[in-house]
């Protein structure tokens, strides 16, 4: 299931729980040329690991099942936009 906001389509994928038992699911927001343009790790958080504004519409979206190796890529693109949204 998508939610588009404004030009953005978000999409939650999730794999299954790393060793420790750790969830790893994640929030990805991609533009219309569908290139990733911001992220959020759920972690225990759920859909308020979205920003307040998209959590209503974030609780009714549906997993997309993704294996561990595309959730890893996911994570490290997500942390490489975050930081370079704080340098600017």
């Amino acid at each position: 299931m998508t939610l588009d906001t404004q030009q953005e389509t978000i999409l939650y994928f999730a794999t299954e729980n790393d060793v420790n038992g750790n969830p790893r699911r994640i929030y990805c927001a991609f533009d219309q040329c569908g290139q990733l343009t911001n992220g959020w790790d759920e972690g225990y958080e759920g859909y308020a690991a979205v920003p307040l504004h998209l959590q209503d519409k974030a609780s009714k979206l549906s997993k997309i099942e993704i294996d561990a190796k595309t959730y890893r890529s996911f994570l490290k693109k997500v942390k490489q936009i975050a930081a370079l949204n704080k340098k600017i």
